[in-house]
């Protein structure tokens, strides 16, 4: 992964017409052309899956054409997932960033640690990431050199010089689920399974609509997370400087999982995205005298960009 000092040695040598060294990327290899393809372990583990996802900016959504071609999407993503995306392609939430070779070119200042893995056994695992990146969304981003360049070198050299004028980053704590195929592990994004749960026509709530479930009173303990990310921003929402609350209603149950969600103050370009990590969330469930129960709980999700 390249780091400040990176960059700037980076600028220097393509400034002087070097070739640049190779750069570390994630549990790849990747060299200063563009053009040239790292070899790849024939067995990926957990964790290196979990890097190429997040390296490649295919979480918490993924987008297939980000990925480089040396990585085939079927040895990262369970079938289910990429046969609904065939499907639906407009579900792939593209930016306008996601232009031929600028991806690949923005994945080289992203950084991604691996913090746990955990193997749930019955064939599920899940690994959490650290994920930072620049600050994407900035629309100083948006220039000739990085967008539709003359070359890939004066793209770099234009990101690079961005990058050291921009220094400022943001970092977000991603779950990567996994399942495990007859083909090995593979992430598992449940895309089919939660269209069933939240059709693209978001759920507001109305006196008809919020779960049925026992409101948190005395004598009763919370909810306490046990596993996934709470709800980031998306791409489309910081790129137009969406702020505010978001809150949701939803059911967690006596089994700690998260249900009937739905929307009473939405947030543009978030409402979908938001319910789909909300329903991803696992929590050891309320109690009552001792025995787990399903509660109502209001999620409040404040938004907001730095200045």
């Amino acid at each position: 992964m390249l780091r400040s000092s990176s960059w700037l040695t980076w600028l220097v040598l393509l400034l002087g017409g070097c070739t640049a060294p190779s750069a570390s990327v994630g549990s790849t290899t990747v060299t200063g052309s563009t053009e040239s393809l790292p070899a790849r372990p024939p067995e990926l583990t957990l964790s290196q899956m979990a890097e190429i996802l997040c390296q490649y900016q295919l979480l918490p959504e993924p987008v297939l054409s980000r990925l480089p071609e040396h990585y085939r999407p079927s040895e990262l993503i369970r079938q289910e997932d990429l046969d609904f995306l065939r499907r639906h392609p407009s579900y792939q939430p593209e930016t306008d960033l996601d232009r031929p070779g600028l991806q690949a070119a923005l994945s080289r200042f992203v950084e991604c640690s691996v913090e746990r893995e955990v193997d749930y056994g019955n064939g599920q695992a899940a690994v959490s990431v650290r994920y930072t990146r620049p600050r994407w969304e900035d629309l100083s981003l948006r220039r000739q050199q990085i967008t539709h360049p003359s070359s890939p070198t004066q793209r770099l050299i234009a990101l690079n010089q961005w990058v050291l004028r921009h220094p400022e980053t943001t970092t977000s704590d991603l779950t990567v689920l996994f399942e495990r195929t007859p083909s090995g592990w593979r992430a598992d994004f449940q895309l089919p399974e939660q269209e069933k749960l939240h059709p693209r026509q978001i759920r507001s709530c109305s006196d008809a609509s919020r779960p049925v479930a026992r409101s948190a009173g005395p004598g009763m303990s919370k909810p306490r997370l046990l596993s996934g990310s709470w709800p980031t921003y998306t791409r489309e929402a910081s790129e137009a400087r969406v702020q505010g609350w978001l809150i949701a209603h939803c059911r967690i149950t006596a089994k700690g999982e998260t249900k009937d969600c739905c929307i009473s103050k939405p947030l543009p370009h978030l409402e979908w995205a938001v319910l789909r990590q909300l329903s991803r969330l696992r929590f050891e469930p309320a109690t009552y005298a001792g025995e787990p129960i399903d509660v109502e709980y209001v999620f409040n999700l404040r938004f907001s960009l730095p200045r």
